[in-house]
C-alpha cells in the first residue's frame, strides 16, 4: 500500500447532493488544521462521496449492506471511512427515543464486525436536521455572492433565528426560496460548500456540525497516530 493510498479517506452519504460536497467540507476542515499547524497534509479525501442510500438501507439484515460498503472501501485502500446522513425524520433515527447518538452508535457497532476501529477507522454524522441546515447557518457569508453559475443566495437573504436543528426543519425549502434559480441539491450543494464561511456555522452552535468536524479531527489523529477508531 502507498503512502497516499495507506491515508485516504473516503466520504458516504446518502444522495447525489453530498456527492461532491461532503467530500469538499472534509478538505475545508483539513486544510483548517494544516494552516493551524496539524499534521494533515498526507491525508487524503476521495474526490466524490459514494451514494450509500437511508438509514434503514444500512441498517437492514444486520447491517449487511453498510459492511459490504465498508468491505469495499478497505479493497479500494481506505484508511477512514466517514459517514453522514440526515436525521430530518423522525423514523430516520429508529425507535423512540429517536436520538441521533444512539443511531450513529448502532451503525459505529456494526462497523466494529468488519473490522472498524482495527484495520480501518470510521466516524458516523447525523446531520440535524438536514446538512442544509448548515448553509443556512451561514448564509450571511452567502447571500449576494456570485460564482461562475450566478448569484448564491438573494441580496436580501435573511438566515433563520432559533435553533436551525429544530426549526425551521425543511432547510432545502428555505433555500429553494432564497436562491435566485431555486435549489437543486445535486448543482447547488457544491457550491455552497465551497463559499460558505465555516466561522459563521460554529458561531450558531449547531451540535451536528460540531459532531461533524470532531469526526474530521477524529479521523485525522487516527489516521497520523496509527490508532484507528470506530466513533458515532
Amino acid at each position: 500500500m502507498n503512502s497516499r493510498a495507506g491515508k485516504l479517506v473516503i466520504a458516504f452519504g446518502e444522495g447525489e447532493g453530498e456527492e461532491l460536497s461532503l467530500p469538499t467540507l472534509i478538505k475545508r476542515v483539513l486544510r483548517e488544521s494544516i494552516v493551524m499547524g496539524d499534521n494533515a497534509s498526507e491525508i487524503h479525501v476521495e474526490p466524490r462521496a459514494w451514494r450509500v442510500g437511508h438509514l434503514e438501507k444500512l441498517r437492514k439484515d444486520n447491517g449487511q449492506y453498510w459492511k459490504n460498503k465498508l468491505r469495499l472501501a478497505c479493497q479500494k485502500k481506505a484508511s477512514a471511512v466517514l459517514l453522514l446522513l440526515d436525521g430530518d425524520h423522525p423514523s430516520n433515527l429508529g425507535t423512540p427515543p429517536h436520538c441521533a447518538g444512539t443511531v450513529a452508535a448502532q451503525l459505529a457497532t456494526l462497523a466494529r464486525e468488519v473490522g472498524a476501529g482495527h484495520v480501518f477507522s470510521v466516524a458516523v454524522v447525523i446531520a440535524r436536521a438536514e446538512m442544509e441546515s448548515w448553509f443556512l447557518a451561514g448564509a450571511d457569508s452567502l447571500k449576494g455572492v456570485r460564482d461562475g453559475n450566478g448569484l448564491l443566495l438573494g441580496e436580501n437573504s435573511r438566515a433563520p433565528m432559533g435553533n436551525l436543528e429544530s426549526s425551521p426543519r425543511d432547510a432545502k425549502g428555505w433555500l429553494n426560496i432564497n436562491m435566485p434559480l431555486g435549489y437543486k441539491p445535486t448543482a447547488d450543494q457544491i457550491r455552497l460548500a465551497h463559499r460558505v464561511d465555516l466561522k459563521l456555522i460554529r458561531d450558531r452552535k449547531l451540535r451536528s456540525f460540531q459532531r461533524f468536524e470532531n469526526a474530521v479531527a477524529q479521523i485525522q489523529t487516527a489516521l497520523t497516530s496509527g490508532q484507528h477508531i470506530a466513533t458515532p
